[in-house]
């Protein structure tokens, strides 16, 4: 299942060389800025410099069992070649730097306020911002900012940016056997008739790049980077504008990590490092999850409606919370 490919050491002299795939950006845009391949230039300038593409933030969490709107698409990247990867991308005049965030990303969180600086892009394709899938920027962050290493860090190899629908493509995760709930997997997304891929025209990379793969972290990597993340601005009161707090918060919302049976397998598996066990056993402890109730008229008496709170929290809850008292 991961993908843990070793990429060469970067060679300067590769930087000379052309681009294997060519982007179709140019070519094959709707009049709604709807484009095909609309990654293949950040991705070919990537590969120029030996380079793995590696998702974090929400877009890789929407294939690690949580929901959530992307608003821009969170890249992993080596702070020793973002510089000269930023400065390609400008050149290709499909991307742009920001001086500033973009206004959104203000209203979320408090943003940057350390000396290691994330940097944003904005796509410029077709002469106007792109909005694919509601968004248009890159948000590159260094590894010491994140917290994880490129090459370190287990992969899995995914086959787009964007997942359409939300799901856990490790399912050890999935801890109810019967599937009562819990995370989407692949085969209850497929049954259901829903695609996880964009459809041809609206994907991130065109034919001719899709031997560049597109990574996210697993969710091992990816939620202890995020606990190193927690326990970092908490000893420097600096925020470093990732919304950890709620990606942590989304994991163990969407995978069910407060369930007994799910919070004691992962907390023994050795998936959380022993540095962050006592954050993680704090934060499922802190967690408060909001039942899913509906007025019984005849019963006189709030039910559940959701079968993860039928099945594990109405034992649990007492008949004061179930009877609205």
């Amino acid at each position: 299942m991961f993908s843990t490919s070793q990429f060469p050491p970067h060679n300067d002299a590769q930087h000379e060389e052309s681009f294997i795939c060519q982007s179709s950006i140019s070519d094959d845009c709707d009049n709604d800025g709807t484009c095909t391949g609309y990654l293949d230039t950040v991705l070919t300038v990537f590969q120029r410099y030996n380079h793995p593409f590696v998702l974090v933030g929400t877009a890789a969490t929407r294939r690690n069992g949580c929901r959530g709107y992307v608003r821009e698409l969170d890249v992993l990247v080596r702070s020793s070649q973002i510089g000269a990867i930023v400065d390609d991308l400008v050149s290709s005049k499909q991307w742009a730097k920001c001086d500033e965030k973009p206004a959104y990303a203000g209203d979320e969180h408090r943003g940057n306020e350390t000396a290691v600086k994330d940097i944003w892009l904005e796509a410029r394709f077709a002469d106007t911002p792109a909005t694919y899938l509601g968004f248009a920027h890159l948000r590159f962050w260094p590894e010491e900012l994140y917290q994880l290493s490129v090459i370190d860090c287990q992969k899995i190899e995914v086959p787009d940016a964007m997942a359409l629908n939300s799901v856990q493509l490790e399912e050890d995760y999935h801890r109810d056997q019967s599937r009562r709930f819990g995370p989407n997997l692949t085969d209850s997304v497929h049954a259901f008739g829903l695609s996880l891929t964009p459809g041809p025209k609206h994907r991130a990379r065109s034919v001719s790049c899709q031997d560049i793969p597109i990574f996210i972290p697993t969710v091992q990597s990816h939620l202890n980077s995020l606990l190193d993340q927690y326990r970092a601005q908490a000893a420097t009161g600096l925020s470093i504008g990732s919304g950890t707090g709620g990606l942590v918060k989304d994991y163990i919302r969407y995978n069910l990590f407060d369930w007994p049976p799910a919070r004691d397998w992962l907390l023994e598996s050795g998936r959380i490092e022993a540095r962050n066990m006592e954050l993680m056993e704090e934060r499922i402890r802190k967690y408060r999850r909001k039942p899913a109730l509906s007025w019984d008229k005849e019963a006189g008496k709030y039910v559940f409606v959701n079968d993860f709170f039928k099945a594990v929290l109405g034992p649990l809850a007492g008949a004061n919370t179930v009877n609205g008292e």
